[in-house]
């Protein structure tokens, strides 16, 4: 498999959850593999820490070794954990989003991202940090879609389009209503609220197919401002002066005709399918990461409390862990409350 064709492959040369790691490192040492591709969302807790184990080896092996990983959120990579592992003879590169990247460009890509949570305060309630995240996502470039200058689409993946690849809108002036959507996305899953960009088709008044167009579908939780349900923002139709697409409510994605902009109406019809996929994935709780990276959370708010996580973890994840880490996150956001400054 080319490295390209990992965005779009299906599953059958992907590494599974059930590989035997004394296999994988015995062709490894043959050199019968030298490439290994892994799709992140095929994989359980306990699959991803045969991933750490066999990484662990690969470190031990004299010779290159290429782990490319598919990932479908990028608060995966926060979860991967892979630093330890990058820098010698392992090379790690990423499929995201139709674009493919090299570990340092999504490393300097997460840095940047995480700039423009600055000011986005542990502290503040779900709503209060949506407030903020979504005033600058609609007004962090200016609207063009910019079509990749490469005209071999082998070349670039299964995008034509610039204006919707990360590390471009990072890095340039221009965005579109995909990269709105997707840095929305991002940005508030950083901070813990569930979203998910969608797309769907846009079509005129007399129902001909013109296009398509994509928003941020939002699960927000907000006791202080009683504000709780799965919405739908458009960061691309407010990215002007005046705010008339922000959280509204889901039975307008639901409509037959949903919103207007300009001579052009949305037909969602044949979406429907989709959407209910979309906010069946936003009501599941985000996977719980990896036992190392929990202990790494631990440790960050109180260096006692790993022997506690590891005789909690016992190997394995439960119920009383998951909560135990719920309540020592709620305390110690508590207890950040009088140190932030809003």
């Amino acid at each position: 498999m080319r490295e390209k064709e990992v965005l779009t492959n299906e599953y059958d040369e992907f590494i599974k959850e059930d590989f035997v790691l004394e296999d994988l490192l015995h062709a490894i040492n043959n050199d019968e593999i030298s490439e290994l591709y892994f799709d992140w969302k095929m994989f359980t807790n306990e699959g991803i820490e045969k991933i750490n184990k066999l990484l662990e080896n690969c470190l031990q092996i004299n010779k290159p070794i290429k782990f490319i990983i598919r990932i479908n959120k990028f608060r995966d990579f926060d979860l991967l954990n892979l630093e330890k592992y990058s820098g010698g003879n392992i090379e790690f590169s990423f499929a995201f989003n139709a674009f493919g990247y090299t570990y340092k460009e999504f490393m300097d890509m997460n840095s940047k991202l995480d700039s423009l949570l600055k000011d986005v305060y542990p502290s503040m309630t779900p709503y209060e940090k949506y407030q903020i995240i979504y005033d600058r996502v609609r007004h962090f470039k200016a609207y063009r879609i910019v079509e990749n200058t490469n005209t071999d689409l082998a070349t670039i993946l299964n995008s034509k389009y610039q204006s919707c690849n990360l590390k471009y809108i990072l890095d340039n002036e221009y965005i579109d209503c995909l990269g709105y959507s997707l840095l929305l996305e991002i940005l508030l899953n950083k901070v813990d609220i569930g979203a998910s960009e969608f797309g769907f088709s846009v079509f005129d008044n007399q129902g001909n197919f013109i296009g398509g167009h994509a928003r941020t579908l939002i699960n927000l939780d907000d006791d202080k401002y009683n504000i709780h349900g799965i919405f739908v923002s458009d960061a691309t139709w407010d990215n002007g002066d005046e705010l008339h697409f922000s959280l509204l409510p889901l039975s307008s994605m639901k409509a037959s005709i949903y919103g207007s902009c300009d001579e052009t109406v949305l037909f969602d019809a044949d979406n429907i399918d989709n959407i209910s996929d979309v906010i069946n994935r936003l009501k599941v709780p985000y996977r719980i990461a990896p036992r190392d990276y929990i202990i790494w959370i631990i440790n960050k708010l109180d260096r006692n409390e790993s022997e506690k996580l590891l005789k909690l973890d016992n190997q394995k994840f439960n119920e009383e862990l998951i909560q135990y880490i719920h309540r020592r996150v709620n305390q110690q956001e508590k207890t950040n409350s009088n140190s932030y400054k809003k």
